[in-house]
């Protein structure tokens, strides 16, 4: 009984060691808005298959986590630790699909994190019901979950509400420690009970 609360001890620490090393530290979430006119067309459906973004700074407004510490940031020169800055998207977006089905990444915006430039690429897009495009994707170097909603004005006049979710993923190196750790006790344990019954 001994040996299995010890491994049971070894497990959780691991557990807990994992969860600390991510690949990337950026998390939390941001809202991207666009004005009138940001967005052509106007009203999105599973249909879209494409979408110009109009060439200005979009707004940035709030943000948890890595994106906390601004609050309206559009235009040049930031203040230190303004949180996002400069968000611009790409001039047309073309969506292959809008099932969920992956694609080869392709970017959809880019912004600066405190001076460091970051690219969200996409690799899936779903639709909603009400014509909001959901686009899954990486931001920067994490290779785990991003997703942008993006939703449409209802007049059609091209405006659109988004917020950017950011969840870090552990790196590969610590998954790997923690699969062996606990395949190593499992083997400890294998060989205790073995030698119990004999």
């Amino acid at each position: 009984m001994k040996t299995f609360f010890k491994v049971l001890t070894f497990g959780v620490m691991l557990a807990a060691s994992s969860s600390l090393a991510y690949a990337s530290p950026l998390s939390g979430t941001v809202t991207i808005d666009g004005g009138t006119g940001a967005i052509t067309p106007g009203v999105l459906t599973s249909a879209t298959t494409s979408i110009t973004f109009a060439p200005i700074l979009e707004f940035t407004i709030g943000g948890t986590g890595s994106f906390a510490g601004n609050a309206i940031t559009q235009f040049p020169p930031f203040p230190p630790g303004s949180g996002i800055e400069f968000v611009t998207f790409v001039p047309t977006f073309t969506i292959p699909n809008t099932a969920g089905n992956p694609f080869p990444g392709a970017t959809l915006l880019t912004f600066n994190v405190n001076g460091v430039p970051q690219t969200f690429t996409v690799t899936s897009v779903t639709t909603a019901p009400n014509g909001s495009l959901y686009f899954y994707g990486t931001l920067g170097s994490n290779p785990g979950n991003a997703v942008y909603v993006l939703t449409p004005g209802t007049d059609g006049l091209g405006e659109f509400s988004g917020t950017l979710t950011v969840t870090p993923t552990p790196e590969p190196s610590s998954l790997i420690l923690l699969g062996t750790g606990l395949a190593g006790a499992a083997g400890l344990m294998l060989r205790k009970r073995r030698a119990l019954s004999l």
